[in-house]
């Protein structure tokens, strides 16, 4: 996934920001499969914890982050009223560890590769969670 963006406000639709300055954003980024990606339908929102994750990959103190690719590790949960990523642990970012580095779990993980349209992976979120 790119970097393209943050919310600035409580909502996706109206807050969705894809260029600098990213003034008083620093809690949530906004990412897509493009890097040049500037509709918010399809973006994923992601809640940065405090601490070093928010620090090295928020848009307000990093604005040179703005089209990197990024690799992040979290809980997939309803965020800004879509499907988002929370709880983030790990982040690679320039080929960078930052965060927990999720090898060291003891736990085998098995890797698999999906191919969904984001437009299905919306729906089916937004199914699940409605069920919740």
């Amino acid at each position: 996934a790119y970097i393209v963006g943050a919310v600035n406000g409580m909502t996706l639709s109206d807050g969705a920001t894809f260029t600098p300055p990213f003034t008083d954003i620093s809690t949530n980024l906004l990412v897509a499969a493009s890097a040049d990606e500037t509709d918010y339908n399809n973006c994923m929102p992601i809640q940065l914890p405090s601490g070093d994750i928010r620090s090295k990959l928020n848009l307000n103190d990093n604005a040179g982050n703005l089209g990197k690719e990024v690799i992040l590790y979290g809980s997939i949960e309803k965020y800004f009223g879509v499907m988002g990523l929370k709880s983030v642990t790990t982040a690679y970012l320039d080929n960078t560890l930052i965060g927990t580095d999720p090898d060291d779990s003891g736990e085998t993980d098995e890797a698999v590769t999906v191919t969904i349209p984001y437009s299905e992976k919306f729906r089916y979120f937004e199914r699940r969670t409605s069920l919740l």
